[in-house]
């Protein structure tokens, strides 16, 4: 499961870790949403991530996933029915 909390960053793990989870996991943003517009979004582009990112990324105004919020996900989704 790849959800980009924390984008490929390396680092040693904190209190500030522990506050970004917490606060991560209490936005309510569902993981397997995210997974599956996700995955739609890599089927459209032929399995091209850089692609994939670039038109979520357009999407939702340069939020990356970790920032995404329930109408970021409902605007993916949007896009993939039009």
């Amino acid at each position: 499961m790849n959800i980009c909390l924390f984008d490929g960053q390396i680092f040693k793990l904190s209190q500030e870790t522990g506050c970004k989870l917490k606060e991560w996991l209490d936005s309510g943003i569902d993981v397997e949403r995210i997974n599956k517009v996700y995955k739609r979004y890599l089927d459209r582009f032929g399995g091209n991530a850089e692609q994939t990112m670039t038109e979520m990324l357009r999407i939702t105004e340069g939020r990356v996933s970790r920032e995404w919020t329930q109408e970021d996900l409902s605007k993916l989704e949007a896009e993939l029915e039009a």
